[in-house]
């Protein structure tokens, strides 16, 4: 397995919608090339991370840690350089970009690529992807058990930005088709250097592994450093679409549980999820009566949560003090009004008041009391 390693400033999404859901110091975007289609009867390429941790930024210039590749090559153009600024703007970070290569087409090399990409996305709270949900993440798990290797990538939330787009915005109806590069250029940042498709990378991978030509070995590498660079650049495209109905349907991650969707059922507001690190078994009928009731599942890592509403010509409410503890914690919420959260008015539905409502309770009041037990 042959490893790169490199530094970027990249500018982060600060838009409050986003960071209500998603912290902007700890991310990763995910791209993956792959010899073929079904992870039946195809291997992975290059697995290529753009991770935004928290890390000092006083570095001076760009970081490339490069093995040697072959002997007639040292390897130092392999993607093009840049120096990072020694100041970094409130709206930048910095982040390691790392491009994980199966170098010889081997399944022991494939193995080491997994190995080393779940080391470094097991910590992360969320993966940002393009279309990951459909190829990026069945690929990879498939690929992970056909190894033996326990581990659910699954399990970790997916900010499918593809997915987002096409469900929760109307750009299609601008841009038509939307593939990345189609964004892109609706984003005003196709600027790249990258000139293959995929189809192609695949082509030049196996030139490569047959006759290790340096120059095949550059256009792949490079074709998938751009996809996760103008990836990453892609996150403020939720500024396009309807952003807080995409979580309460889709879900979005917290520190504890990562909620998987939300509706309304029977006069209910139902919540499903998995919970986060160590699944127990947790049931609360007797909220009922003081307005809900969790399940908590150790065998499956699920949960629920129902809300009984109140219900007036269509509209749906409930009283905050049958689910948080000091209701006028949430008096900031559009929706709040004298301690009952105002689901709906009509039609319109004030997802972003549920979505942090059940934030709350997750994130506060249920935590503190199944570590009570």
């Amino acid at each position: 397995m042959l490893e790169f390693y490199y530094e970027e400033v990249l500018k982060i999404n600060t838009s409050r919608s986003f960071t209500s859901y998603f912290p902007n110091d700890r991310y990763a975007v995910l791209d993956i090339e792959t010899t073929g289609l079904s992870p039946d009867n195809s291997k992975v390429i290059l697995i290529g991370l753009v991770i935004c941790q928290p890390v000092p930024t006083d570095s001076k210039r760009l970081v490339n840690i490069k093995p040697h590749l072959m002997k007639e090559d040292n390897a130092e153009d392999l993607i093009p350089s840049s120096i990072v600024p020694s100041d970094v703007a409130p709206d930048e970070k910095l982040h390691k970009v790392y491009l994980l290569f199966n170098e010889n087409d081997s399944l022991q090399e494939e193995r080491d690529v997994l190995l080393k990409a779940i080391s470094l996305l097991k910590d992360i709270p969320y993966m940002v992807t393009f279309n990951g949900a459909s190829f990026d993440i069945p690929f990879l798990q498939k690929r992970m058990d056909n190894h033996g290797i326990d581990y659910k990538i699954g399990n970790q939330y997916n900010l499918d930005i593809f997915k987002l787009l096409k469900s929760f915005s109307t750009i299609k109806e601008a841009i038509g088709s939307l593939s990345q590069k189609n964004v892109e250029k609706f984003m005003g940042i196709d600027t790249r250097n990258d000139t293959i498709s995929g189809g192609e990378s695949i082509k030049l991978y196996k030139d490569f592994v047959e006759n290790k030509t340096v120059n095949n070995l550059k256009q792949v590498l490079l074709h998938n450093y751009e996809d996760i660079l103008q990836l990453q650049r892609l996150m403020e495209i939720t500024q396009y679409m309807d952003l807080h109905h995409a979580m309460f349907k889709t879900g979005f991650p917290l520190k504890y549980f990562t909620v998987e969707g939300c509706k309304i059922s029977r006069g209910n507001l139902i919540v499903t999820g998995t919970q986060n690190h160590r699944p127990i078994d947790y049931i609360d009928m007797l909220g009922w009566n003081a307005g809900y009731s969790i399940n908590l599942d150790s065998s499956s890592g699920k949960f629920t949560l129902s809300i009984p509403l109140e219900n007036k010509e269509g509209d749906y409410f409930f009283y905050l003090g049958k689910l948080i503890s000091d209701p006028k914690r949430l008096s900031y919420l559009p929706a709040y009004e004298s301690e009952y959260l105002i689901l709906n008015q009509g039609e319109l539905f004030h997802h972003w008041d549920i979505n942090m409502t059940i934030k709350t309770f997750l994130e506060e009041e249920l935590q503190s009391k199944v570590c009570a037990k």
